[in-house]
């Protein structure tokens, strides 16, 4: 990845990939891909998204920023002066906060509000970092989860088919008799 966009570094790839190959784990647990972190591969299932969100990527957030580990010092590019390793340790730690609040079975006010809060800070981080990448839409329909939430209770999968199927539909809404 190029050093515009949020993503890990060789060395840090080589750290994540060594934490998923040493931790053991229940025989129920899906396997990773042996070269996950790595080329040639393609694409994680649901499920396999599932585990590294909530088992691998938090147990290795502790050696990617420990102090034994070289970072890239740059600074990003922005109007306030950060480091690149800051800004993405921000941004991962968003996502595993999402990833563990959304996948409960009961989800209660204050985790709504939790969620709002977790997904400002995680878009206002991508905004500040890496303002050239353009936005994708399920990107901007995660702002709408807490109310979707609220109103149709946590979904129990991990693909949110109901909220991409309403959005779909919201899509093929007519405004002044043309297609939005």
């Amino acid at each position: 990845m190029g050093d515009e966009t949020p993503g890990l570094k060789k060395d840090k790839l080589e750290v994540l990939q060594n934490v998923i190959n040493l931790t053991k784990v229940p025989s129920w647990f899906s396997h990773l891909p042996r070269k996950f972190c790595f080329k040639n591969f393609q694409t994680l299932k649901a499920a396999e998204w599932k585990i590294f969100m909530t088992l691998y990527l938090p147990l290795a957030l502790v050696p990617l920023w420990s102090s034994q580990i070289p970072h890239r010092e740059e600074r990003v590019k922005c109007p306030v002066s950060y480091l690149h390793k800051d800004l993405l340790l921000k941004l991962l730690i968003s996502l595993v906060t999402l990833t563990n609040i959304l996948l409960r079975k009961k989800i209660h006010e204050e985790d709504l509000d939790r969620i709002e809060r977790t997904t400002k800070i995680y878009l206002q981080t991508l905004r500040l970092g890496w303002s050239m990448i353009k936005s994708k839409p399920n990107l901007h329909l995660t702002q709408h989860l807490p109310k979707a939430i609220k109103e149709l209770g946590p979904s129990r999968s991990l693909a949110v088919w109901e909220y991409k199927r309403m959005n779909h539909t919201f899509g093929d809404i007519t405004q002044n008799n043309k297609p939005c």
